[in-house]
């Protein structure tokens, strides 16, 4: 089961949730919205493979003049088996959610990339990053790895904005939403929703470990 909340109303309540792998994905619903969050089960062995692949990648080739270190949308095309297994998983998840579109959907693709933060300038903090995946149906963002100083933080999480931020300035509405923080931590949101990385509160010499994530945008028509 899972556990759908309003975060509005504060209102909750549980139903069954789509699968990611074997573990569930819950709903939230903020500003009207909703968003999933769950968690990816997946094996070290093939935790690792991913991994030596996007940093193999970014040795090789990486895109200029954006936050982290950050491969372009190619990944959904590498035909390892772990790849494979992993793009299986989470479409199946976007899948089960887009069950309740309307009208219902006949065709549909995706693209992945990933990103990697290894040290603080990599955020590139003097740039304002919020943006949007218009126009997927969905966009996915899965935090392989998180320094161990910004689990549980708003520092280690992706920000999504509330679509009336600027009326909700003058209320007492949300105006953004911390996604979770955690290693293999999922978040599915739809694709118009502005959204960017928190930048740490840190001191350049304090920062320890790589925060690398997979992105993918799944569009539904």
């Amino acid at each position: 089961m899972s556990r759908t909340t309003d975060a509005l109303a504060g209102e909750t309540s549980t139903g069954p949730g789509p699968q990611l792998g074997d573990v569930e994905a819950g709903r939230v619903d903020l500003f009207g919205v909703p968003v999933w969050t769950g968690t990816l089960d997946v094996e070290p062995d093939t935790l690792s493979h991913l991994i030596e692949d996007i940093v193999a990648q970014l040795e090789v080739q990486r895109l200029p003049d954006v936050p982290g270190r950050q491969t372009g949308s190619i990944v959904q095309d590498w035909a390892a088996p772990w790849w494979v297994t992993y793009h299986e998983a989470l479409v199946r998840t976007t899948d089960e959610i887009a069950a309740c579109l309307q009208p219902a959907w006949s065709e549909r693709f995706w693209r992945t990339w990933a990103v990697r933060f290894e040290r603080l300038g990599d955020y590139r903090p003097e740039h304002w990053w919020i943006h949007c995946h218009s126009p997927a149906t969905f966009s996915c963002v899965v935090g392989l790895t998180v320094p161990e100083h910004l689990v549980g933080t708003p520092g280690g999480a992706t920000v999504l904005r509330n679509p009336q931020a600027g009326t909700a300035a003058l209320t007492s509405a949300q105006r953004e939403w911390h996604g979770p923080s955690n290693s293999l931590s999922v978040l599915i949101f739809p694709g118009p929703i502005e959204h960017h990385p928190e930048v740490p509160t840190a001191e350049p010499d304090s920062w320890m470990g790589t925060r690398t994530l997979i992105v993918t945008d799944v569009c539904y028509y």
